[in-house]
């Protein structure tokens, strides 16, 4: 049996409302046969010797977490195709970074078992979900080897680290002692956390690499430290911090764009120092030179609870050209 698989598209409503009928328990509400690619949903659809016979989709109809709506047709059941339909699918969202699919079904549906079988985790209210991006274990700091001009920079920078530490969030930073880079190492440290510094070789003497890091990796220029930091982080935060910073920052959000990562960017926004960016960034927008789901996805905190907060709804905003 030859199966090919192809992409769900809008135009697709009578394959939809055809999956809706033959739901036996009737758990498809019409609400979830709408298709909308532009929101985020994603289907797919399986075929045998041009017949369809699977299909399987995700609508983001109710927040971050797209629901699956997911059947075979009667004659090619016990055949795998729903399995193979929905790994199709769970693979679209590990690469575009959805946080989780959910599937709704009744408590008694014997089709729980299935699902439960490919890792899907029954919640309140019989929902199952099935998470797709870990959680976040590690993040990239970038900020000023200069303390800033006001004090609070400097405590702002050592309670961010210990914070992580406390969360068990390791720190990949650029490896220096001086200014909040080095406020930051400390507050980690001093709270048991691990902290990994990335420090170029041309800046290793002038930003006097930190002692006592739980690991320190010294590479051949800035480019590599920028590459090797965005491989071992889960997600990048900017404190406040000069050009380098925004060096760093920037790297981060343009290799968002153009799909070498999908994780979060996340402005830690101190006192405001980051609005002008944003003001800026949305200026970008408003201007027809940067699409609206890069700046809805860019993360601007002022805590660490906020993030945390935030991240468990996140989702990425997709390359540049989907």
């Amino acid at each position: 049996m030859h199966i090919d698989f192809c992409e769900m598209t809008a135009a697709d409503s009578a394959l939809r409302e055809k999956v809706a009928e033959l739901d036996e328990d009737k758990s498809i509400a019409s609400d979830f046969v709408s298709f909308i690619p532009a929101r985020g949903d994603h289907g797919v659809v399986a075929k045998v010797d041009g017949e369809v016979a699977a299909v399987s989709w995700a609508s983001f109809t109710r927040g971050a977490t797209p629901v699956v709506r997911h059947a075979v047709v009667p004659q090619f059941r016990g055949h795998g195709i729903g399995l193979e339909i929905l790994n199709k699918l769970v693979e679209y969202g590990k690469k575009v970074g959805w946080p989780a699919i959910a599937v709704e079904l009744d408590e008694d549906n014997p089709a729980r078992r299935s699902f439960a079988r490919q890792g899907f985790e029954s919640v309140d209210g019989g929902a199952m979900i099935k998470h797709l991006r870990p959680p976040l274990t590690s993040l990239a700091v970038y900020c000023g080897s200069a303390p800033g001009s006001r004090t609070f920079y400097k405590d702002v920078a050592r309670e961010l680290g210990e914070q992580l530490a406390d969360r068990g969030i390791t720190v990949v930073y650029g490896g220096g002692s001086a200014g909040l880079m080095g406020e930051m190492a400390t507050g980690a440290l001093r709270h048991g956390g691990r902290v990994h510094g990335v420090m170029a070789r041309e800046l290793a003497d002038r930003e006097q690499a930190y002692e006592g890091l739980t690991q320190l990796d010294i590479v051949d220029s800035v480019p590599e430290r920028i590459a090797a930091m965005e491989e071992l982080a889960d997600g990048f935060l900017a404190l406040p911090g000069g050009v380098g910073t925004l060096s760093e920052l920037f790297d981060a959000l343009t290799n968002q764009q153009i799909g070498t990562h999908n994780k979060p960017v996340i402005l830690f926004n101190v006192e405001g120092y980051w609005n002008p960016l944003v003001t800026l960034l949305k200026n970008t927008q408003s201007e027809g030179f940067t699409a609206g789901k890069y700046i809805d996805a860019l993360i601007v905190v002022d805590s660490v609870d906020k993030l945390v907060e935030e991240l468990e709804t996140w989702r990425s905003p997709g390359e540049k050209w989907q």
